[in-house]
């Protein structure tokens, strides 16, 4: 095997990886001290039901609150019902319709036949133009009261209208994973 090979499918792989069409971003007040919160809880205002069955659905309200817990246990947070929390999490879920374009290609040709006998000249613009669905995660991170924002992560990505538990499960996971690896925000 020629010593080019690896490195072309490391590249390829890094790229597919790169192209999942997840994007994720944070958010927060940077007066705040994360370093001494520990405890959390979840807010017990529950969001209000979506038309969209794709989110309206108990089965993705279990995924991410199972998703969200599981960072969270590992990152050494304690889910403590009993009151003496430091901070409430919530969610919200939504799908909304994009528009994406391909880029604009142009292109110029010129020919013309043999012995003189016969020309042309062609010109071409195009892209193509596509509506899609994209689902938002946006988890948020208040103080224990449940009045202040300390911390917002939100991720974005393509869904489709139909997925089955074992895709949705890993998507979920994914998506929450690549959130809460900014939580709590490094100074």
């Amino acid at each position: 095997m020629k010593p080019y090979v690896p490195v072309f499918f490391l590249v390829m792989i890094t790229a597919m990886a790169a192209c999942s069409g997840l994007r994720v971003s944070q958010d927060y007040d940077p007066a705040t001290e994360f370093s001494g919160l520990r405890t959390y809880d979840w807010h017990p205002d529950l969001e209000e039901p979506r038309e969209d069955s794709r989110i309206n659905s108990p089965f993705i309200d279990s995924r991410v609150r199972s998703a969200v817990d599981r960072v969270l246990s590992d990152k050494g947070y304690q889910r403590a019902a009993d009151g003496n929390i430091d901070l409430l999490v919530r969610y919200r879920f939504e799908i909304r319709s994009r528009i994406a374009s391909d880029n604009v290609r142009t292109s110029v040709g010129f020919g013309s036949g043999g012995w003189g006998s016969w020309g042309g000249i062609g010109f071409s613009t195009g892209g193509g133009v596509r509506e899609y669905d994209e689902g938002i995660l946006v988890i948020d991170v208040l103080g224990f009261h449940g009045d202040t924002l300390l911390w917002r992560g939100t991720g974005t990505r393509p869904v489709s209208e139909h997925t089955g538990p074992d895709r949705s499960n890993r998507e979920i996971n994914e998506m929450v994973d690549k959130i809460l690896a900014q939580f709590p925000p490094k100074p």
